[in-house]
């Protein structure tokens, strides 16, 4: 039978065998061993054995090429919950980990696999996320890219209108907001919340309690540092205004942001000229699970200071790259809290 010499050397075939040249790296620099082609499978049992032990850090391979990296005490009945939900899962492999090493282990797998440029499905860990979200159907993907360009713009050029709440939904939070107004920095916490909203957070008034919540004096730290106001999205505090316990003439604050984004070059001498343009802001690496791995929290000591960074165009760009990423992930867990008086 003659050769199909053009079969051999197309363009597909060449790109599919780079396709599986990059994901035997990427599964070897992740210290798994190669990946089992599970696509008929429904258990791992042959894979695995069944008196080996099940504990350790997963990695799923799915037919778009895509992939999920988790953590399981039972690897064999987590796929099997994986299978059910999941029918076009095409590999598989796994690493034994011991049971109190798997949190870290995790993140530091799932860290290193979107650093070898790797499409990841995970949520939590993750700085980006893959595919089609749930925040497409209220903002699109090109609304989206059009909105990372110029937030402030695309934010005045929306027409959406301005929610309205139940009158009783409004009462839950009365008495806390003018507990706000009679603090002696209210004037200077709500130019900076709506700086905030303005130049930071996708769409507001599409996004507003569902994606986004605002709360106002919450119980949080109140023993020793008595928050204001905060802005919440997914899981996490994006925006936090404080007070030190009995000044209520002062005002303090942290932002969470994109640190890839703040310090593209991650060199020390961008590092300098912020400490020069801020210095009464310090920072500390975040530790926030839906944040991922390029993360960081800017601490203002003063009003005037706290302000000043919100206003910063770099703050601000790297403040709304963090804020999309979340809302791609997942709706606000704090809608509950929403003092819609606050926002305006």
């Amino acid at each position: 039978m003659p050769v199909n010499f053009y079969r051999l050397v197309s363009p597909e075939n060449s790109r599919v065998s780079k396709e599986w040249k990059n994901k035997a790296s990427w599964v070897q620099s992740l210290g798994y061993p190669p990946l089992k082609p599970v696509t008929s499978l429904q258990t791992t049992a042959r894979l695995i054995g069944r008196a080996k032990r099940r504990c350790g850090i997963y990695l799923l391979e799915f037919d778009d090429s895509t992939f999920y990296i988790g953590q399981s005490v039972d690897v064999r009945s987590r796929f099997g919950q994986h299978r059910r939900k999941h029918g076009n899962i095409v590999g598989f492999t796994f690493s034994r980990v011991a049971r109190k090493n798997l949190n870290a282990e995790e993140q530091r797998r799932i860290n290193a696999a979107e650093g070898l440029g790797m499409k990841l499905s995970n949520i939590v860990h993750v700085s980006k996320v893959s595919g089609e979200t749930k925040l497409d159907l209220v903002i699109s993907q090109e609304e989206q890219d059009l909105w990372l360009l110029n937030p402030e713009m695309e934010n005045q050029l929306d027409q959406s209108p301005k929610k309205e709440f139940p009158e009783e939904f409004v009462q839950r939070t009365k008495g806390r907001y003018t507990r706000f107004l009679e603090h002696g920095q209210s004037d200077m916490a709500l130019e900076i919340l709506r700086t905030y909203l303005k130049n930071c957070v996708p769409m507001p008034r599409r996004t507003e309690h569902s994606l986004w919540s605002m709360s106002c004096m919450p119980s949080t730290n109140s023993y020793f540092a008595p928050r204001l106001a905060v802005i919440n999205m997914s899981v996490m505090e994006v925006l936090v205004l404080w007070h030190p316990k009995g000044a209520n003439n002062k005002l303090r604050g942290h932002v969470n942001v994109a640190s890839n984004e703040l310090f593209p070059k991650g060199g020390w001498i961008e590092r300098l000229r912020f400490w020069l343009s801020f210095p009464l802001v310090f920072i500390k690496k975040g530790k926030y699970q839906d944040a991922g791995q390029h993360q960081m929290t800017l601490y203002a000591l003063s009003a005037n200071s706290l302000l000043k960074l919100i206003q910063d165009k770099r703050v601000q760009k790297a403040s709304a790259q963090l804020n999309l990423q979340l809302m791609r992930k997942r709706g606000t867990i704090y809608s509950r809290f929403h003092c819609s008086e606050l926002v305006g």
